[in-house]
């Protein structure tokens, strides 16, 4: 039963511009001499730096993300061998934070019994081209990590992600993110097999935009 409640709890840039550039710069004129590297490392040029100031900014992903904003009605649900589907019901609320660049959702339900409340923050890593995640809820005090990516133009993220659990040992998890609309998407978390070979746990939220 912790296990479940482990798995229930998990379902959360201008950095370096100039000096990682500076690297690539390096990297590119190996066949210079080192005077000549080194002025190509400290003077990036004005392309160059447009590019990078590019890469920190809102892309088409994230226009994408915005049309998440709004309040929603969630239904959930957790299936595990052996035991009775568990229903529940919540409200989550997305907006985008720091000039468009992330979704940060919070919310509220009642699962298996117990009141809880989560906060997550989404976005997608314009350096990486990946979708990034990490969670959090009230039932641990730990944080699920997760990394996807879209092979249909954002209509369905494929997730691979990890938390650690009640005792510490890491768990990894799989997801997928389906939008259906703009008034209705999909979220599936699969556990990995219990120790006795049994399938693990798996969780689906269904999001509708609560007009």
């Amino acid at each position: 039963m912790a296990r479940i409640f482990a798995f229930v709890a998990c379902g959360l840039i201008l950095a370096s511009v100039v000096p990682n550039i500076a690297l690539g710069q390096e990297k590119k004129g190996e066949k210079k001499s080192t005077e000549a590297q080194q002025s190509a490392g400290a003077q990036p040029s004005a392309e160059e730096m447009a590019d990078a100031m590019t890469a920190t900014m809102p892309g088409k992903v994230h226009e994408q993300l915005a049309k998440l904003e709004g309040k929603w009605k969630v239904t959930m649900s957790i299936v595990m061998e052996g035991m009775e589907p568990q229903k529940s019901e919540g409200n989550a609320e997305l907006k985008m934070i720091l000039g468009g660049r992330f979704v940060q959702e919070t919310g509220d339900a009642s699962m298996m019994g117990f009141p809880v409340e989560h906060s997550r923050l989404w976005g997608y890593n314009n350096g990486t081209k990946k979708y990034q995640a990490v969670w959090i809820y009230t039932m641990s005090t730990g944080f699920l990590q997760l990394e996807g990516s879209s092979d249909d133009d954002g209509k369905t993220v494929q997730w691979k992600g990890h938390f650690d659990n009640e005792v510490g040992v890491r768990e990894d998890i799989t997801a997928i993110t389906m939008f259906v609309d703009d008034d209705h998407f999909e979220i599936e978390l699969s556990a990995e097999k219990m120790p006795d070979g049994s399938s693990g746990p798996k969780m689906k939220s269904v999001y509708t935009r609560d007009k």
